[in-house]
């Protein structure tokens, strides 16, 4: 995995580089360990569904686990549920809402920042994942 790990933060320096974005490392290094474990998780999608697993959230370590769940939907396969109605905002809200429990009750800054910038981070990780080393314009 250490391999893994150093070419996706590879992947994704050279995108923010590429882009023209200053990337704090917390949120770097967050994201990275974020794309890092979900290669590990199989199946990486929560079961039964994203809704039932959000309503049996319980403790703070499920809730940053979730969160970063929905996370890694939104930025690397926003439309996998378009099929069924569920845009990339469903994800955006729940891993918002679970990591804004995760917040209150830790009060980490790397969760706090991700949670202000979900979309955005979001963004960034689809651009350096499907944008194939070409610069994207966010303003189309």
């Amino acid at each position: 995995m250490l391999f893994a790990h150093r070419e996706i933060r590879r992947i994704l320096t050279d995108t923010w580089d590429r882009q023209g974005w200053s990337v704090p490392d917390a949120i770097t290094d967050y994201e990275v360990q974020v794309l890092t474990d979900m290669l590990k998780r199989i199946p990486w999608q929560p079961e039964p569904s994203y809704a039932e697993r959000y309503m049996q959230l319980r403790t703070t370590r499920e809730c940053i686990d979730f969160g970063n769940v929905c996370w890694f939907t939104r930025a690397v396969f926003p439309q996998c549920m378009e099929r069924r109605g569920l845009t990339e905002r469903y994800f955006t809200e729940l891993g918002q809402s679970a990591w804004e429990r995760a917040v209150k009750d830790t009060g980490n800054p790397v969760i706090e920042q991700m949670l202000a910038h979900f979309e955005w981070t979001a963004e960034m990780t689809y651009t350096a994942i499907h944008a194939h080393g070409e610069f994207r314009s966010c303003w189309e």
